[in-house]
């Protein structure tokens, strides 16, 4: 992972800050929302992180995911 210090650090900060990357908590009914999608698709390579992204995308209303 980066250092705090590090320039790559000091990028994300401004990244963040800059408005381009929004983070959501995975509360109680995203998490469950998140292994609802793990367990409808397992036969596909839906894992953590991909029902994640799904899921958040559910809850903000959009169909698009960057």
């Amino acid at each position: 992972m980066l250092e705090p210090a590090s320039k790559g650090a000091a990028g994300i900060k401004q990244f963040i800050l800059d408005g381009y990357l929004c983070l959501l908590p995975l509360d109680q009914a995203r998490l469950t929302r998140c292994f609802e999608y793990m367990a409808q698709y397992q036969d596909l390579p839906m894992d953590f992180a991909d029902a994640t992204l799904v899921a958040s995308a559910e809850a903000l209303n959009t169909r698009r995911i960057f």
